[in-house]
């Protein structure tokens, strides 16, 4: 009777091995996080330049409605709070609620 002899075939290894491939999915989660994290932070920062680009604007159009009136001066428009201050003047009550208006318009 014929013995066979089994011997063990030496190959080369083809492939990747599952801890491979796992190492490599969490890489690249930990990558996909943090580039999340990013475009949140961008957002947010985006939000406040433009809320500040906003308030700019509203400065700037007040300061050009107080230029736009010199013969008035700018003491008829000294006030202490925008949304409750009036004056006896019809002109500086209209631009201060025109102004009130842009900044806290009607729902």
């Amino acid at each position: 009777m014929n013995k066979l002899t089994l011997t063990p075939r030496r190959t080369k290894e083809t492939g990747s091995s599952l801890i491979e491939v796992l190492v490599t999915i969490m890489v690249l989660s930990l990558g996909l996080l943090g580039m999340a994290g990013l475009q949140v932070s961008t957002l947010k920062m985006n939000q406040s330049a433009g809320a500040r680009s906003t308030a700019a604007q509203f400065a700037y159009s007040a300061l050009d409605k107080v230029r736009s009136r010199g013969e008035l001066g700018a003491s008829a428009y000294v006030c202490s709070n925008i949304l409750t201050c009036t004056s006896s003047n019809t002109v500086v009550n209209q631009d201060l609620t025109t102004l009130r208006n842009q900044i806290h318009p009607a729902t």
